[in-house]
């Protein structure tokens, strides 16, 4: 955050990249799924 010591405008990590697919596939893999259709991921 701006004004923090140790604050960097310029790093970036893979953390930080805006991936949505990627976000599907990490919630599929850790069992997150929609189970009745009903457009929400239930736990698994």
């Amino acid at each position: 955050m701006p004004h923090l010591t140790g604050y960097d405008p310029a790093f970036k990590s893979e953390m930080s990249e805006y991936n949505p697919a990627r976000a599907k596939a990490l919630l599929e893999l850790h069992g997150y799924k929609d189970r009745d259709g009903d457009g929400w991921r239930e736990r698994p």
